[in-house]
């Protein structure tokens, strides 16, 4: 995983949400604002807070934040890519007329036949992010599991707000279905996935999918998704530190990309959906 993607991922899940795993596989269920971190990953996380800039994922002004992420991603070393792996970048048509969209491909050069394939969706709150990112997350994906992995360069919030996003990543979907022999992927064998924000639009997309009658999908991997909303979980009230991923970032966040529509479409924030069948 590229520096700036494992920080992200890594402070876009503190305070509740990976506690709240930890204690749920060690049959223990916790209730309230409080929240308290397992040692070895407290630690972690101290060390990597003592390095970040003060206002690393400070929202307030969006343009600001993007540029210093960007500055960080050129402090850090290029990610290797393996040998063993193509990786092409693509324009696929967009969504009932919308402009084209930037798709990253990556095929293990050994791919079985009729392989499956992973529709991946990089995070970012929806405002923040691209595919670069996530360089050596889909590569090891796809030569580990031997899969093709498709990586989805979405438009971001608030320049684009709802349905931009769902409308990129399905119109992605959509061409890796129907590409699917090209890729040298079998069309039953199909899943989607993201980190943070990528998780939201994967299951919202899963559900445009369902929809829509297809592209069936056999398996969502929604790490530490942003779903809800409505930030009343008692994680969202756990910090407001802005090196980390607090809760005003998550509520600018949430409002760049809703830009008050009213009703919230399940599509946009999937928690709400009532039929997830």
């Amino acid at each position: 995983m590229s520096c700036v993607s494992f920080l992200i991922d890594l402070l876009s899940v503190v305070d509740g949400i990976v506690v709240d795993a930890y204690h749920a596989r060690k049959g223990r269920f916790m209730t309230g604002r409080k929240f308290n971190f397992d040692t070895e990953l407290d630690d972690m996380h101290r060390a990597v807070l003592s390095v970040l800039p003060e206002k690393l994922l400070d929202l307030t002004d969006i343009s600001v934040t993007r540029a210093g992420l960007d500055a960080l991603m050129g402090q850090m070393p290029a990610p290797e890519t393996p040998e063993n792996i193509l990786i092409e970048d693509k324009n696929v048509p967009g969504f009932n007329g919308d402009p084209d969209v930037l798709v990253r491909i990556y095929t293990p050069k050994e791919l079985p036949s009729g392989a499956p394939g992973l529709l991946w969706i990089h995070g970012g709150g929806m405002v923040l992010g691209s595919i670069d990112m996530d360089d050596d997350v889909c590569a090891p994906m796809a030569i580990n599991h031997n899969c093709v992995v498709v990586s989805v360069e979405y438009r971001l919030a608030p320049e684009h707000p709802y349905p931009a996003q769902i409308h990129d990543c399905y119109s992605a979907l959509s061409w890796m279905h129907e590409s699917a022999d090209e890729l040298g992927i079998s069309q039953d064998r199909i899943a989607i996935g993201g980190a943070s924000a990528g998780g939201g639009l994967a299951a919202g997309t899963a559900l445009m999918a369902r929809d829509k009658g297809g592209p069936n999908l056999i398996f969502q991997l929604l790490v530490f998704p942003m779903l809800d909303y409505r930030n009343v979980t008692p994680s969202s009230y756990g910090t407001s530190d802005t090196r980390v991923w607090n809760r005003e970032a998550n509520i600018i966040a949430w409002k760049a990309y809703l830009n008050d529509i009213d009703p919230v479409p399940p599509y946009a924030s999937p928690s709400t959906a009532e039929d997830l069948s």
